[in-house]
């Protein structure tokens, strides 16, 4: 299941780029972070290199940590960074320095990473999970439910609750996702997995 979350772009240049996030993400992974610049949509894959803490923001009475994160371009800046180069020429002015052009942004950015979490219920409907951030009701996802050599089941979504785990930290939250828009081959393979979780004592 992947979600999406803003980032402040730092800096950008034709190698990567450095952002700030409230998300934690794993050094050595591969995310996407698409840039909306100028009215055009921008994707960009690549692998994370570094990774701190760098400070804490408090908002709704809550505080959030902050990440600084270093991304590294995968393969060649092609046609994806060729657009970002034209984008980049009319709302930005551009810099010359030693480790090549850096680019100045006004736009908007968010990052795409795999959400991580456990599975407590599963039935025909939906799901109850857990997970270590609050999710927004009603918000819909693409979720893929992974099964032991089968082919991943896959639908959209849509967050039904959300409700804060008493008295456990890091704060983990109990998730309820409604089914919606699953193929029936997938939904008569779900079907099996109710059932054989059902037989379980």
């Amino acid at each position: 299941m992947l979600s999406t979350s803003p980032v402040d772009i730092i800096n950008i240049s034709l190698g990567g780029l450095a952002f700030r996030t409230e998300t934690r993400l794993q050094i050595g992974e591969v995310y996407t972070v698409t840039l909306d610049v100028a009215g055009k949509s921008v994707a960009m894959r690549g692998m994370v290199a570094w990774s701190v803490l760098g400070g804490l923001e408090s908002r709704g009475g809550e505080t959030f940590p902050v990440y600084s994160v270093g991304l590294k371009f995968l393969g060649a800046f092609t046609e994806a960074g060729e657009s970002l180069r034209a984008a980049a020429e009319d709302p930005v002015a551009v810099e010359q320095r030693l480790a090549g052009v850096r680019f100045h942004l006004d736009g908007q950015a968010s990052i795409a990473h795999p959400l991580r979490y456990k599975v407590r219920l599963i039935s025909m409907h939906g799901m109850l999970i857990e997970i270590d951030h609050a999710m927004k009701v009603d918000e819909v996802l693409p979720l893929e439910i992974s099964l032991e050599d089968e082919a991943p089941i896959h639908c959209q979504g849509r967050v039904a609750s959300c409700h804060e785990r008493l008295q456990q930290y890091p704060k983990h939250y109990d998730v309820g996702f409604e089914f919606k828009q699953m193929p029936d081959e997938d939904n008569a393979r779900l079907a099996n997995v109710v059932k054989a979780l059902a037989r379980k004592p």
